[in-house]
């Protein structure tokens, strides 16, 4: 089992926490301070509200899910034990510039990255090196 985390707590970030915790996978997701947790985990439990309803799941099904999802602002605690990152922060330059510069002295060479890159920042992303690291762009 893969140890999961996502770097960035906006609406991709906290619908791609549910969907890996649905799948029961625990996932721990960065957000940049406790504002942007407050809105992931409120966006997460209307989603899973809204599921409830729709009898996707139990109530208490869903309270599991929520249970699998953990929500940090430190960089260093979301990722210490990842295997696996999803980066999913806005297309900003100097914000991807930022994060990858810290991710690489902070995880392991065996990690793998995967990240929605458009195209006019595939250059940061074929610049970044991270010791081996595998990283995916769509």
């Amino acid at each position: 089992m893969e140890n999961i985390t996502i770097l960035g707590a906006g609406t991709m970030g906290h619908s791609i926490a549910l969907s890996a915790a649905w799948a029961n996978q625990t996932v721990n997701v960065y957000g940049i301070d406790e504002h942007d947790i407050a809105n992931a985990v409120k966006g997460l439990n209307n989603k899973l509200k809204v599921m409830t309803e729709n009898e996707l799941f139990t109530s208490e099904q869903a309270n599991e899910i929520r249970k699998r999802v953990q929500f940090t602002p430190s960089l260093e605690e979301a990722v210490a034990e990842a295997t696996f990152i999803i980066e999913v922060i806005p297309e900003i330059l100097d914000l991807k510039k930022e994060l990858y510069g810290r991710l690489e002295a902070l995880i392991e060479d065996d990690v793998v990255i995967a990240r929605v890159t458009i195209p006019n920042l595939r250059h940061l992303t074929n610049r970044i090196k991270l010791r081996g690291s595998v990283s995916v762009s769509a």
